[in-house]
């Protein structure tokens, strides 16, 4: 920069004042730090006049003459003099030199306090000029960054659907991290939701980033999680460098990425080597917003109790499981397991240690699964599980594994000590499953029959087991059920009861209630009411039919008589 400052100055501007300052002077240069001619007002003496200039000149030294101002004596008669150029923020830019030819101009060239005079004016105006043009310059750059950062900003989605669109938006955000900071590498790693995204500038990359990564993921991860708060690492001897960086020589900052509950659930990383970038304040506010959009597309699909992805996540990953299974010819065995009587937990010791239940069973579930294994938190007391190229025989000793490593666990509050066990369902997931939302549901029905048996228990889901099939008929009845109360789509009827000898007593009826399907049928109490009794949909029903009911004496009372 020192170096180069001059060419910003136009001295067409300066020629004349020049000139007008140094009366009698053959010649007046500008000089950079380097000695290198920027400016002459002599080109024709510029050879002779680039030789006398140089340090080098046997023994005719620069000597103090006052006021900044020096002056040598050289060959021929000669007398020459120079004035700093000294700038506030970049030191030395640079040299005014005039050089007199004092038998031509003796009293210019031996008066030292006009030539002092004439070098103070002329550089205050050229100083005054390259403060400016730097002060626009940093403006200028700081708006590119600001720029920069904006397209940083708006150019990394968060607002996502599916599951796999979260996945590409936080490797495009890693991506971006590194382009937009100019960094070696860049890292996103959350260890609970098993997200370890990192980047590299092929350029700028520092060495052994391997270690560097396994570094991320362990001290500096455990210290951001621990501190819920950022860590810069800029100075060479920065206690933190040592402590946690390994004593590696590149600059670091790192971010905690939150959830909802103001926990740390994860770190988003840069590394750049110490020559090339040195961390701002500015980067560091910059890779908070990045931190925060990083949480907002992963709460999108991780639960955020437990950290594993949620319902729509899971539903994601099954998706493409299906496809790959159609193509490959695989096997996976699809897992409903359903913790049994949480609420008691939640009654008599509280949703706290509901949650803190809820956290460590999916904590063990993890180390139970292999790395290929999907696991999620489909909500409440429910967790789904792909198990990847397993057959049903497997599945089922995989399953009973987890019933028995949930049985051993308890939750002991005060006095109080409850013991926990799970039900689990299975369906086995091959070329002839027709979709997720099929495999699923039988998953839970036969999940809903181990807890109907007793809790507690693993139940596969056959397609020749005729009860199976009837439940999983039955479960198509619950959302049309659903729907039919909403539209208000059942019919009463009135049978009367009469009494076959004593005519005296009185009549009764009995209320019978009929459900309208889609295209206005009637249909029988026996195609849904099995569903209803099974599902908890009765109290429901119950209610229409004694609301409507006492609507409908409430308006023909009059005609029914006393």
């Amino acid at each position: 920069m020192n170096a180069n400052a001059l060419i910003l100055l136009s001295m067409s501007k300066y020629e004349q004042m020049l000139r007008r300052s140094f009366v009698g002077a053959s010649a007046v240069e500008i000089r950079d730090t380097n000695n290198a001619l920027v400016w002459s007002s002599n080109p024709a003496k510029d050879g002779t006049i680039d030789n006398a200039a140089n340090d080098d000149g046997g023994d005719h030294h620069w000597a103090d003459v006052g006021n900044g101002v020096e002056r040598r004596k050289l060959p021929e008669d000669r007398l020459q003099y120079r004035y700093s150029l000294e700038m506030h923020a970049n030191g030395h830019v640079g040299w005014i030199v005039a050089d007199y030819d004092t038998q031509a101009s003796i009293a210019m060239s031996t008066a030292s306090e006009a030539i002092c005079a004439a070098f103070s004016s002329v550089a205050a105006f050229m100083l005054e000029e390259l403060e400016l043009h730097t002060e626009c310059n940093q403006l200028a750059k700081e708006l590119t960054e600001r720029y920069e950062e904006l397209n940083l900003v708006y150019s990394t989605k968060d607002q996502i659907e599916h599951f796999e669109e979260g996945q590409e938006a936080l490797s495009h955000l890693v991506h971006n991290c590194v382009d937009y900071l100019n960094v070696g590498f860049a890292a996103l790693i959350c260890r609970d939701r098993g997200l370890f995204l990192h980047q590299t500038n092929q350029r700028d990359a520092p060495p052994n980033i391997d270690d560097a990564l396994t570094l991320l993921s362990t001290t500096i991860y455990d210290w951001v999680e621990s501190q819920v708060h950022s860590i810069i690492i800029n100075e060479a001897d920065n206690d933190l460098r040592d402590r946690l960086f390994a004593g590696r020589g590149e600059n670091l900052l790192a971010y905690p990425i939150m959830d909802d509950h103001g926990t740390a659930i994860g770190i988003l990383a840069v590394v750049a080597r110490r020559e090339l970038h040195t961390f701002s304040n500015g980067d560091r506010n910059l890779l908070d917003v990045m931190a925060k959009k990083a949480s907002r597309i992963i709460h999108t699909h991780h639960d955020s109790l437990t950290g594993l992805i949620n319902r729509s996540g899971f539903e994601s990953s099954l998706l493409g499981m299906l496809a790959h299974t159609r193509s490959k010819n695989q096997q996976h065995c699809l897992l409903h397991v359903d913790i049994d009587q949480l609420h008691v937990v939640n009654d008599l010791m509280g949703h706290q240690e509901g949650d803190m239940l809820i956290r460590r069973i999916a904590k063990q579930l993890r180390g139970l699964l292999r790395d290929s294994d999907v696991l999620a938190r489909l909500g409440g007391d429910e967790f789904a599980i792909v198990l990847s190229n397993c057959d049903v025989k497997v599945g089922i000793t995989i399953a009973d594994n987890i019933r028995e490593a949930i049985h051993a666990k308890t939750v002991v509050s005060g006095n109080r000590q409850l013991g926990v066990t799970a039900s689990v369902g299975l369906v086995a997931i091959n070329r002839e499953t027709d979709g997720i939302m099929a495999a699923m549901a039988s998953a839970e029905i036969a999940c809903r029959a181990a807890k109907e048996g007793g809790n507690d228990r693993t139940k596969v889901f056959e397609e020749d087991n005729t009860e199976l099939v009837q439940r999983s008929e039955e479960i198509e009845w619950i959302g049309r059920i659903q729907e039919a109360l909403r539209e208000n789509r059942f019919v009463l009827f009135c049978q009367p009861v009469l009494p076959i000898r004593d005519e005296s007593k009185p009549a009764h009826c009995e209320v019978l209630v009929r459900m309208l399907d889609e295209a206005g049928d009637l249909l029988s109490p026996a195609l849904f009411m099995p569903a209803a009794e099974r599902y908890q949909l009765m109290p429901l029903l119950d209610r229409w039919i004694i609301r409507n009911t006492f609507a409908e004496l409430s308006k023909n009372w009059g005609e029914l008589g006393p």
